[in-house]
């Protein structure tokens, strides 16, 4: 899928790369929320900073349709969740697709001056930190289909 993304992008150009990358960057930010960390912490049986990176970046890859029921409702991801899925909810090459194609596209580094690239979290995720003791209560759906048979 990601492989696909990049070749889009490179054929597209450069521009197309760069904005591809606000995008995702400004989506990746929507996401830094604890509610929604909290909501991975149950799938996965925990997770760390670049777990949840890795995560956010996954959910952006399932559409705008379910980014935007998880955003409005993290407990819902349990019927999001394919019955058959194995392994964690993780899309890391998702983050690096922009400045892949964009390198291709022009033959330079994404480390120098003309790739614009930003900071992916901010300072602190938006709302209340989540505690682990009441993750259960705060996440039922969640807590019901992977309690017992985490992700992670």
């Amino acid at each position: 899928m990601v492989e696909d993304i990049i070749a889009r992008l490179t054929s597209a150009g450069a521009q197309t790369a760069q904005a591809f990358e606000s995008g995702l960057n400004d989506a990746m930010r929507r996401a830094y929320r604890w509610d929604l960390w909290g909501a991975g912490y149950v799938i996965h049986g925990g997770l760390s900073d670049d777990g949840f990176a890795y995560f956010r970046a996954w959910l952006i890859a399932q559409g705008q349709e379910a980014f935007e029921q998880a955003l409005a409702d993290p407990d819902g991801l349990a019927v999001l969740v394919p019955a058959d899925r194995q392994g964690p909810l993780e899309l890391e090459s998702l983050l690096y697709a922009g400045a892949t194609a964009w390198e291709a596209a022009t033959g330079q580094s994404p480390n120098g001056p003309q790739w614009q690239s930003s900071d992916l979290t901010g300072a602190e995720p938006a709302g209340e930190p989540f505690d682990e003791a009441t993750l259960a209560g705060r996440y039922p759906r969640l807590t019901a289909r992977f309690g017992s048979a985490p992700l992670g």
